[in-house]
């Protein structure tokens, strides 16, 4: 089993900018419209910043803008609105709070790239935060005294109740003494014990209840709960920060007050919100989790976009394509979306078209499925033992280990002696036309094996449209993201990557034209200089000869069109190295004689391989020697078919 490397946490600095106010949030009433209060952000340093601005109750709250990028010794105003709200929530939004959180972006990024970059921040972006919370003040009332001073001489409680409870009326002094006289009431006290499982989580939540009446409440609704838990449950309720059933959940899972703290603040790896750790999920294969909405989210959007192979965690990106729990993951996955669906969080269509792909990720697994040589985009599981298969569409042959289309040359010899005979005989392979090769030179895809007829030529990054496998198109290995890729520990700080061989035209098209000639030759390999006949239109019959070799551009083939040198069989420079490089690709040439002892290095570099030096005394040409024979040992190239 591979190796993976462990997901690695953000590096959380110091923040840079500065916040006014510093700590807290001041919204003053009354709260029967739309409160704003502003929240300036200044940027001292001499780099750009990005920022985003996050709240624990994003419905309460409309911030403009919530995100932006901020110049140099430049300040930023944000408006945050506080919609209406009703009295009886005023201890909810006492818990609400906001994360301001920046970073050091790209020098050229702009303004409308800030909303991808913190969609998709990366590791190399360490994030900074800044918290603040949020205070409530109602507007002065010239009696507020008096109303104190009254309620204070007809009920026993401590002033600073007396104020909260005039802030929850907003002022009015009926509705606070009405309430005082709820709480003062031991009576009261015994008929919310009676209607206790109506009004629990509410009657809970009340500040003016005395904690030992708290806790009974408490046992009662919860035999089992000893009396220690009660009252953590109760130190956990009056910090203001956690909604009741989240507490009681907290101390039914956990036995002392630090993990109950721990499980009642967890990240959301997508939002970067918290949440307790009953209201998160994960993939069940990494410790990476989620709150419902974003991971839902999430599915909804991956299931309808991506790949299934993609289809992992958006965090870590595990597991990897090569993990020999894959099945398995998809498999766990497959319960977790079907709930989803069943608890109405999730379209049904979403899981009718999760398990087509998963039919035919499966199907693409499968050593018996082969792709029809004949019929474009069809495959099927071939069961028989005869390697002669017939494909139930179109009726036509395709043999099962060379994948090839079934001619009669092939009864009773093997795959190789048959290659041989094509060779030999095909008159299409016998043209002597650079172009006629380039053009038969396709592409099959490493892992299900469909077969491309397209020239090389432009990006090496190319994916596969029947099992979206990533590869590069001149030595088929893998292009793979960041710790996904095995090689070496440094790749984890890589993007998409691949790690090509030194024959890979990746590498190779940056060789000059004399240079691969010279090379060719050397290795009696012939190649072709010479224009083959071309029929020109009668406007161009007297102008230069064109590259006709077909090119994809804006989804439409069309030829190249590029002037075509003397002496480089009617193709464009570009596609003429192409064509050099795949002659070299084709007899398993290893390019090591060509490459210089700077060139040595950057091979040995790129594979993470020591570096020779020179030894005293030894004359540069024999150095090179040496180097040449130790990158052969040390990088033998694999064959090619």
């Amino acid at each position: 089993m591979s190796a993976t490397l462990p997901p690695q946490k953000i590096k959380k600095l110091q923040p840079v900018l500065i916040i006014e106010p510093e700590n807290e949030m001041v919204f003053r009433g009354p709260f029967k419209d739309v409160v704003t209060t502003i929240l300036k952000l200044k940027n001292p340093s001499d780099k750009k910043v990005c920022f985003k601005v996050n709240t624990t109750a994003p419905k309460r709250y409309c911030v403009r803008p919530n995100y932006g990028l901020i110049a140099p010794d430049v300040s930023v105003n944000v408006a945050v609105m506080l919609k209406p709200f009703d009295s009886k929530d005023i201890a909810e939004v006492r818990k609400h709070k906001f994360l301001i959180q920046s970073i050091f972006p790209p020098d050229d990024v702009a303004v409308s790239d800030v909303k991808a970059l913190w969609k998709n921040l990366s590791k190399k972006y360490p994030v900074m935060d800044s918290k603040l919370k949020c205070v409530f003040e109602l507007p002065s009332d010239e009696n507020a005294t008096e109303k104190v001073l009254y309620l204070k001489s007809k009920f026993s409680v401590a002033e600073l109740e007396i104020h909260n409870v005039l802030f929850i009326c907003e002022g009015e002094l009926m509705r606070a003494e009405k309430l005082l006289e709820k709480n003062c009431n031991e009576i009261k006290v015994r008929e919310w014990l009676k209607i206790m499982p109506k009004t629990f989580f509410e009657d809970l939540a009340d500040p003016y209840i005395q904690d030992n009446v708290k806790c009974r409440m408490i046992l009662t609704k919860y035999p089992n709960t000893s009396w220690g838990r009660a009252e953590m449950c109760l130190k956990l309720i009056n910090l203001n920060k956690y909604d009741v059933e989240d507490c009681l959940e907290a101390v039914k899972s956990n036995l002392f007050y630090n993990d109950c703290i721990r499980f009642l603040e967890c990240d959301c790896c997508m939002c970067f919100n918290i949440y307790p750790r009953h209201k998160l999920t994960s993939n069940l294969h990494c410790q990476c989790q989620y709150c419902f909405n974003c991971y839902i989210e999430y599915l909804d959007v991956a299931i309808t976009q991506n790949h299934i192979s993609h289809l992992v965690c958006a965090n870590c990106q595990l597991p990897t394509e090569e993990a020999a729990h894959k099945s398995e993951y998809f498999q766990n996955l497959d319960n977790q979306i079907q709930h989803f669906v069943t608890t109405n969080k999730l379209a049904p269509e979403r899981y009718t078209l999760f398990q087509e792909k998963l039919r035919d990720f499966n199907l693409l697994r499968d050593p018996k499925f082969r792709w029809c040589a004949h019929c474009p985009n069809y495959g099927y599981i071939w069961e028989n033992k005869d390697n002669k298969m017939c494909c139930n569409k179109c009726q036509n042959y395709t043999c099962f280990l060379c994948k090839e289309k079934w001619l009669p040359q092939h009864d009773r010899i093997t795959c190789e002696k048959f290659k041989e005979w094509k060779d030999a005989n095909d008159p299409d392979l016998q043209k002597a036309c650079a172009a006629d090769l380039l053009s038969k030179n396709g592409i099959e895809c490493p892992k299900c094996h469909f077969k491309y007829i397209l020239v090389r030529g432009g990006c090496m990054h190319f994916t596969c449209t029947q099992c979206n496998y990533e590869f590069c198109s001149g030595c088929f290995l893998s292009f793979l993201k960041g710790g996904r890729c095995q090689v070496n520990p440094d790749c984890a700080n890589k993007g998409l990557h691949a790690h090509h061989p030194r024959d890979c035209y990746f590498y190779l098209r940056d060789r000059s034209v004399d240079e691969l000639r010279t090379f060719l030759e050397n290795n009696n390999v012939e190649y072709d200089k010479d224009r083959p006949n071309q029929e020109m239109p009668d406007n161009q019959i007297n102008g230069p000869y064109r590259c006709t070799i077909p090119i994809s551009e804006n989804y439409l083939d069309k030829p190249c069109g590029k002037d075509s040198p003397d002496n480089m069989a009617g193709l464009c420079k570009l596609h003429y190295i192409e064509y050099l490089v795949a002659l070299v690709n084709k007899n398993n040439l290893d390019p090591v004689l060509i490459l210089s002892i700077e060139d040595l290095n950057v091979v040995l570099t790129r594979s993470y391989k020591v570096l020779l030096k020179q030894n005293e005394n030894e004359a540069i040409e024999e150095f090179h020697e040496r180097l040449q024979e130790y990158v052969r040992t040390e990088l033998p190239l694999l064959k090619r078919k």
